[in-house]
This record gives C-alpha cells, sequence and structure tokens, in this order.
C-alpha cells in the first residue's frame, strides 16, 4: 500500500490541476504497478490523523526489527486539498486501474491568488536509525514548479547505539554491511532538485543531485492522436554526473488505448482500456517492453520483456490483479459495459438458494397461486439478460432487482470506501511470475476501519528465501 507522501502528493498535483502521467519518469507506471508491488517485510502498523485542514500526523511502526518514523505535513493553497485523502482506502491501495484509464484533457491555468502560492511541505524522522526525510513541492507559476527532495542522517550522536545497548537492535556483524550505512555515513544528505514545466502537449524536466553533483534532463512530448482516440507520446532522458564522470541516456515510447489494442489495430473497439509502452538505453543495450490492459471491470493483466542487447540475457514477466467484491452486496453484478459484451443469469433475489435442477418457488406467496403461474415464474427468473432482450421487452430491466435499487455504480474506480453501504469492494488481489522463478502474492483488504495487507514473495528454485509480512493501517473516521 501507498504511504503519507504518495498519497498526498498525488492529491496535490490532482487539485491544482498537475497531470503526473505526463512526465517521462511515469512512462511505465501501469506495469510497474503490477508487477513491481512492495511485499511488507514482518509486521507493519500504520496510522494517520488529520488535525486541521492543513496540517497531518503519521506515525509508522515496523516489528523486524523494532522501529518506527513520525511524519508530518502542511499544504498551503488557494485550492482546496483534501488531506483526508490518506484515510481513503482506495487511494492507499496499491491500483493500476487509474493508470489505465483515458488521459483527461489538461485544463486552463488558473492564477492563484494574490500573496499565495500552492505549496506542500512533508517530513518524517526515522528511529532508531535518525534518518530523516523530507518533501517541499511548490508551483512558481501555472506552468512551472519547483520539487526538493532530502533524504539525511543525524550527524551527531545518532540514537542507533542506544537502540542496540537497549537490545532493540541486534548487534552490527562485521561480515554483514549495515542497511542503515548504505545511505552513507552519519552526517550525509542527499538533496535533488527538480524544476518541471508542463505546457499542453509536453513536459520537461531538470534536475540536479548534490550527493554526486549529477545533472538531467528529460522531456514527454505529445506525438499524435490516432482516429480512435489512443495517445501516442514519446519522450528521452539524458544524465551526466561530474564526480563521478559518467553518463547516461535512454529513450522511450507510450501508447494510451482507451479502447484497447484491437480498435488501434482497425479490428473491434471494446470498452478495455490498455496501455503499451516501451524504453531504450542504447549505452547499456537494455530493452523493456511492457503490455497492461483491463481484461473485464475487476481483471487487469500485464507482461513486460526485459532484453539485454550486448549479453542477451532476457527475462518475462506476467502479472493479475483481481479485484474482490463483498458477496451478497447490490453492486454484486457486472456493470452495464460488461453485461452488454456477455450478458448475465439472473437469479431471484429472495430465492437465491434455488438451484437450476429444482423447481423454483414463485417470487410471492399468494392465495392464487397455480402451477402454470409458477412455470411462467420460472421461465421468466432463468431467461438470460442480454442487450437485444433490452430492446425488445421494456420490463426486461426487473429482472434484475439489484439494478434499481439503492444508489448506481459510481464511477470506474471511485473513491467511495470499500463494505459501505454504496460500495461493494473488499478488496483486491495481486500475483505476479517471471521466467526466473520469482513469484510474488499480494492481497489488500478493508476490514472495520482498518487496511490490511498480506504478501509473500519466494523464489521458486529456492523456497526457503521466502518472504512473507503483514502490514494493518488504521484510517481514523473523518
Amino acid at each position: 500500500m501507498y504511504d503519507a507522501a504518495t498519497v498526498l502528493l498525488r492529491e496535490f498535483w490532482q487539485a491544482t490541476g498537475w497531470q503526473e502521467q505526463m512526465s517521462y519518469l511515469h512512462l511505465m507506471t501501469a506495469s510497474d504497478v503490477l508487477l513491481d508491488f512492495a511485499v511488507p517485510h514482518g509486521v507493519l502498523l500504520s496510522s494517520a490523523s488529520v488535525s486541521t485542514p492543513s496540517l497531518l500526523a503519521c506515525a509508522r511502526a515496523h516489528t523486524a526489527p523494532l522501529s518506527g518514523s513520525l511524519g508530518y505535513a502542511h499544504v498551503s493553497s488557494p485550492t482546496p486539498v483534501k488531506l483526508a485523502c490518506v484515510h481513503d482506502p482506495l487511494k492507499r491501495m496499491t491500483r493500476a486501474g487509474t493508470f489505465l484509464e483515458p488521459e483527461a484533457p489538461l485544463a486552463a491555468p488558473t492564477a492563484s491568488a494574490r500573496g499565495h502560492r500552492d505549496e506542500l511541505l512533508y517530513g518524517n524522522i526515522h528511529a532508531p536509525s535518525g534518518c530523516m526525510e523530507g518533501l517541499w513541492v511548490t508551483r512558481l507559476s501555472p506552468h512551472w514548479q519547483l520539487m526538493a527532495t532530502a533524504l539525511s542522517r543525524a550527524p551527531r550522536y545518532p540514537l542507533e547505539p542506544l537502540g542496540r545497548w537497549l537490545g532493540l537492535r541486534p548487534p552490527r556483524s562485521a561480515s554483514l554491511p549495515d542497511s542503515d550505512h548504505a545511505m552513507g555515513p552519519p552526517g550525509t544528505t542527499h538533496l535533488l532538485l527538480t524544476l518541471q514545466r508542463q505546457c499542453a502537449t509536453r513536459m520537461s524536466e531538470y534536475s540536479y543531485s548534490l550527493d554526486d553533483a549529477l545533472w538531467g534532463a528529460r522531456f514527454l512530448q505529445h506525438v499524435r492522436q490516432l482516429r480512435d482516440g489512443s495517445v501516442v507520446r514519446a519522450g528521452a532522458e539524458a544524465f551526466f554526473s561530474i564526480a563521478e564522470k559518467s553518463a547516461g541516456v535512454s529513450v522511450g515510447l507510450r501508447c494510451a488505448m482507451p479502447h484497447g489494442a484491437a480498435s488501434t489495430l482497425g479490428w473491434a473497439a471494446s470498452a478495455c482500456p490498455a496501455v503499451a509502452s516501451v524504453t531504450l538505453n542504447p549505452m547499456m543495450g537494455y530493452l523493456r517492453a511492457a503490455y497492461a490492459a483491463r481484461i473485464d471491470d475487476d481483471l487487469l493483466l500485464c507482461t513486460r520483456y526485459d532484453f539485454n542487447v550486448y549479453s542477451y540475457q532476457s527475462d518475462w514477466a506476467v502479472g493479475i490483479e483481481y479485484k474482490l467484491r463483498r458477496i451478497g452486496d447490490d453492486e454484486d453484478v457486472p456493470s452495464v459495459a460488461m453485461r452488454e459484451r456477455l450478458g448475465v443469469w439472473a437469479s431471484p433475489q429472495g430465492n437465491a438458494a434455488v438451484s437450476l435442477r429444482e423447481a423454483p418457488l414463485p417470487l410471492e406467496a399468494g392465495p392464487a397461486s397455480t402451477p402454470a403461474d409458477s412455470t411462467t415464474a420460472a421461465a421468466t427468473e432463468v431467461q438470460p439478460f442480454r442487450v437485444a432482450d433490452k430492446k425488445h421487452s421494456p420490463t426486461s430491466v426487473d429482472i434484475l432487482p439489484s439494478l434499481s435499487s439503492r444508489t448506481p455504480r459510481r464511477v470506474r474506480d471511485g473513491t467511495e470506501e470499500p463494505g459501505s453501504l454504496g460500495s461493494a469492494r473488499m478488496g483486491a488481489l495481486k500475483a505476479r511470475l517471471s521466467a526466473s522463478g520469482l513469484f510474488s502474492l499480494l492481497w489488500e483488504g478493508y476490514w472495520r476501519r482498518c487496511l490490511v495487507s498480506v504478501g509473500l514473495r519466494s523464489q521458486l528454485p529456492t523456497p526457503a528465501s521466502s518472504v512473507l509480512g503483514v502490514e494493518i493501517m488504521y484510517l481514523a473516521r473523518t
């Protein structure tokens, strides 16, 4: 599941009219979410609280080894930014459906109120390592944005020796490097500055990393829009490090198909969106191609192929995401688009346990009920509902009583609360398998104001190196 910083940043961008999908960094986000999802390690507990409309506090604890973090966030913007988004389980889940939907047109930039500027501040401190991370995002103008990210360790008297003295952390081994020192010795600060410019058809980004003097530039350009509504974008990235005297370059292409690949190729159109993307690193000879699509309203499929033209090493991975729905809810029926494509078998709402091999009872018992009436009712109940029947029979909607009761289904991948009266979502199940034998399984579900995530990662040739973890996030009421 996403942390508070990721959810807040996306909510801030959405409120201020900034489209993250126009960035070259998010060229393959759809496939990355489906295949590279994180699996929790050990047991994690987290929670967040919104004290004021512009201030947020969040906490997280990890049991193996024992560690924790405490963070705060502040938003200053004339445009309302909902900090309560951290309590939305659908925004916390690692869902890929939102990255497959057609891109919304860029809204006309609006000038902020005089003397006010859109800003987002986020800080988080970890114990006992003493590591501190920060995020600052500000809109310089309607088309320019500045983002700064920092990661720093305590320069003096870190809390790590205290944790080892109390027995909360294991003693450091001389043969194994400490993971905390992967960021550098105490006092090291990693600072990354990114200047972004967004217009209707192009986004340019310029970055500078302070610790290794790394300069970078990337862009993503709108190439053309096909007749079926598919959007083709192309971009490139180049960077150079003065300290290490190294450089790199990569190019990429993405085609967003709102009606699927069949419609783009001139075949029959469908209501299943898909995204195809390709990236190439000429200097390293690294090629990656991915394709992600929505098979139906509850199932997403993704495949990715990696190949190195120099070493001829390759890897192929496939992943799925299946939405689990609560059994017995009124919205547990397929959507209109799925009923039009496949048709649905309708069962009586008050007699759901009756088998097709048995003689079904009438919907309402009355004194004038006869075997002939029961036969007529049974024929009406078992008939499949299709679009052709709907056109010729004005009362065919009554076959599915759940469609006319309560509120209709909201927009796909909306922000309604799972398990509530207006939603039937119960969770999501994700699985990933690669040709190298790496298998990952993740379940995320909503239960009693808690978002629970259970994951497993295993290398099939050596199952002894499997990792199993559970993460529980408490979502306070707002």
